[in-house]
């Protein structure tokens, strides 16, 4: 299993996997003294822990985060993305970690986090040292061009169209 992970600056991070977990994903950990995380699978499962620590200038930004979006992908595509809970390892951030909640489908929140990215990075890879496998598991495509399946195509327009509308509350001039 190979691992990126996508941050936005102002809101938003994103971790893809190149492969579906054969244990569902219950949380990430994110350990503020090394940079690394940890995915959770539950009480059957060990942590595992993602091999390659998060760069400086991101991780002094990760403990504003109490959520995540995780897109798994197969032959290229996202196949399925969620909204999954960050939980922090650090002791003052007990109370933070009390707000996070299991997560659901969230197609619309990780296509706005890769259309809009500022850093990527691969935080675990199967082989570290495989210099054929160390750029992004996206291959060639730029994050905002990810191909997402049809079926999460069409979640991603009725997510959108669920939305509520809201009208603008400035006042407007109508020319």
């Amino acid at each position: 299993m190979n691992v990126d992970l996508f941050f936005r600056n102002g809101g938003g991070l994103c971790f893809l996997f190149d492969e579906v977990p054969t244990t569902p994903l219950q949380a990430l950990v994110y350990d503020d003294r090394a940079y690394q995380f940890f995915l959770e699978f539950g009480h059957d499962a060990p942590s595992f822990l993602l091999n390659i620590p998060v760069h400086n200038d991101v991780a002094e930004h990760l403990t504003a985060y109490v959520r995540a979006h995780v897109g798994l992908i197969e032959s290229g595509v996202i196949k399925e993305a969620l909204n999954m809970p960050v939980l922090h390892m650090a002791a003052h951030m007990g109370e933070q970690n009390d707000k996070s909640q299991a997560g659901g489908r969230d197609v619309t929140g990780l296509h706005d986090i890769l259309n809009d990215c500022h850093f990527a990075q691969a935080v675990h890879r199967e082989d570290v040292g495989d210099e054929e496998r160390a750029s992004s598991i996206l291959g060639e495509v730029q994050p905002n061009l990810a191909a997402f399946s049809p079926a999460m195509q069409q979640a991603l327009r009725a997510e959108r169209n669920n939305r509520p509308q809201f009208e603008p509350s400035a006042p407007t001039m109508h020319l």
